[in-house]
């Protein structure tokens, strides 16, 4: 469960669970060769447009959004929401197809 401001923050804190309780769930699973990430690795790292050609982005906890590609560059939309190319490259964003 990822806790986002102004999204699904009114009534979450029943659902959240701890780190280390997401970690126990996955390691009794594991057999099952689940895929997983932690909020940390969620956290700033997927590429995200809505309908109206913004970026969206949940980095700080919140949700924020770029100008429209159909208004500025796409490269300077996505640097405006503080996309991690970093994180994405690490948790295996980059496909071979």
């Amino acid at each position: 469960m990822f806790k986002v401001e102004g999204e699904n923050d009114y009534e979450v804190d029943s659902l959240l669970i701890t780190e280390e309780q997401f970690m126990s769930f996955f390691d009794r699973h594991k057999h099952l060769n689940p895929i997983y990430e932690t909020n940390d690795v969620f956290r700033g790292s997927y590429v995200m447009l809505d309908p109206l050609g913004r970026f969206f982005q949940n980095s700080k906890g919140h949700i924020e959004y770029s100008r429209s590609i159909l208004d500025v560059d796409p490269l300077e939309a996505l640097a405006e929401v503080g996309w991690n190319r970093e994180k994405f490259v690490k948790r295996g964003g980059i496909y071979e197809w």
